[in-house]
């Protein structure tokens, strides 16, 4: 899946940042590094929603 579709899928799914949450996951600009798998940062205002 190429960025655009992986971004797309997050937001989808609602799992992309939102600002006025706080609250999602960041997808590194980059390509990733196998061509495969997506580099990426979850953020929350939590260990326990991070995991969730």
């Amino acid at each position: 899946m190429d960025f655009d579709g992986a971004l797309a899928r997050l937001r989808t799914s609602r799992l992309a940042f939102d600002p006025v949450r706080g609250e999602g996951v960041v997808l590194y600009a980059d390509a990733p590094p196998d061509g495969r798998s997506w580099r990426y940062a979850v953020i929350a205002g939590s260990a326990g929603v991070v995991e969730e």
